[in-house]
């Protein structure tokens, strides 16, 4: 079966469901695809794969350490194949602050120069606020931040800003890619779905 490799870094779980959506609009494709958090993978083949999805979430202006090094670690590899990189970040809801957006992109665009892997796409999604996730000083940074952005500033509730919509059609976008590269070598991913993943027993993913 076609298979496509979806990899991601979540600090609160957000990323997660954002790249198993991802998943479900593949598989509903005709797709098989595999969903893995970076921190869990220790081997991979990559040329079982058509393409590869791979997002993170913003924290301390960058993205988590374990993703960057997988992402660093494996640059060749994954720019062997069609590519596609997503952002989660609450900043981007700041529409009106040039400064901000600016910043916003100046992270995605310093994390492919780090890595070296520069995908044939990209784009930004809004995250969540789960206020009740957070630790005290997480929540008050959270919540200025959603403050500033004309957002929700009551934190007894948690919040999600993702466009869906944004989500199907980066995904929509992405396969278009990938099947334009398979009509072209079709025997190189006509692949068994065994799963070929060493990852550890247990997945250490934050709250979902």
């Amino acid at each position: 079966m076609k298979r496509i490799l979806i990899v991601y870094g979540t600090a609160h779980g957000h990323t997660l469901k954002i790249a198993n959506k991802i998943a479900e609009l593949i598989r509903v494709s005709g797709w098989s695809a595999d969903v893995v958090c970076a921190d869990t993978i220790r081997s991979i083949t990559f040329e079982d794969y058509a393409g590869v999805v791979a997002g993170a979430s913003v924290q301390a202006s960058g993205y988590p350490k374990y993703f960057r090094k997988f992402i660093k670690a494996n640059a060749e590899a994954l720019s062997m194949m069609p590519g596609a990189f997503f952002s989660v970040c609450l900043g981007i809801l700041q529409t009106s602050n040039e400064k901000v957006q600016k910043e916003e992109r100046k992270i995605v665009t310093d994390f492919f120069n780090e890595t070296s892997w520069h995908p044939d796409s990209w784009t930004v999604f809004a995250g969540a606020l789960p206020y009740s996730k957070y630790g005290w000083f997480t929540r008050q940074v959270m919540w200025l931040i959603s403050k500033r952005a004309g957002e929700n500033t009551d934190t007894s509730r948690d919040y999600e800003y993702t466009d869906w919509n944004s989500v199907a059609d980066f995904t929509s976008d992405f396969l278009k890619a990938v099947n334009n590269v398979y009509l072209r070598s079709p025997s190189r991913h006509d692949l068994s779905s065994g799963n070929i993943l060493t990852m550890k027993s247990e997945i250490p993913l934050k709250d979902v």
